[in-house]
């Protein structure tokens, strides 16, 4: 077991006693470990040991981050933020969580790429949406179009909690599962890289905007998701 602190790494022998408790230098050797996080650990925290060891976790994660460098993400979260007044009203914390699906054994059968049951770790944001005749509610946004200095200092959760559902959305199964250090990196990396790089991401994110304001404007009609996507390409 280790713990990602705010300024320091520490690797458990024995959590249940707290015995042999020791502080290491680098996140390498410790991948298949179970991660717990210090209150308030944000990507400010986590990048500060990321950039020590770079040049190998490009390697190791290089699937996950579609062999997109690491240094432009590195940058854009030493970077200020200028935020406007109230843009992160109701941000409440990041969030690793597992994304679970049951996917029918007859497709199994046929398509070695499809696994029968997946439990895969995910990243996004959880806030609360507060508007006016709303009521209060806890939800959860993507961030795959958002810029990593402007969520640099949110806290970082884990919810090792996960739950499998029918086609109806009845619960199937649900359980518990830890993280592992490579668990949690692997779904920081791969959500924040979605996009590319952070100029890639600005231009998608500037495209999505054009399409949707002709969309609104009854220029285009909105067919399917994948239509969408093919616009902002």
């Amino acid at each position: 077991m280790i713990k990602l602190m705010k300024n320091k790494i520490i690797q458990y022998d024995n959590i249940s006693e707290n015995k042999n408790v020791f502080e290491v230098d680098s996140l390498i050797p410790l991948m298949g470990h179970k991660v717990q996080l210090e209150k308030d650990f944000t990507l400010t925290d986590l990048f500060s040991f990321i950039e020590k060891d770079k040049d190998l976790i490009e390697k190791i994660f290089s699937k996950q981050m579609g062999d997109f460098p690491l240094d432009p993400f590195i940058k854009e979260v030493n970077k200020a933020y200028d935020s406007y007044e109230g843009e992160d009203e109701g941000l409440d914390c990041l969030e690793v969580y597992w994304c679970a699906e049951s996917n029918d054994i007859e497709e199994f059968d046929k398509n070695s790429y499809q696994d029968g049951l997946c439990i895969q770790p995910s990243f996004h944001a959880i806030g609360t949406v507060k508007e006016k005749d709303i009521e209060q509610q806890t939800t959860q946004y993507s961030i795959m179009f958002s810029p990593l200095n402007s969520l640099k200092n949110i806290p970082i959760k884990t919810n090792n909690k996960f739950t499998i559902y029918d086609e109806e959305f009845n619960i199937v199964f649900e359980n518990k599962k830890f993280f592992t250090l490579y668990d949690f990196l692997s779904a920081i990396l791969y959500e924040i890289t979605w996009s590319g790089t952070p100029e890639d991401r600005q231009r998608k994110a500037n495209d999505l905007l054009d399409v949707i304001e002709d969309y609104n404007k009854g220029i285009k009609n909105i067919i399917s998701i994948e239509d969408l996507e093919k616009d902002i390409e």
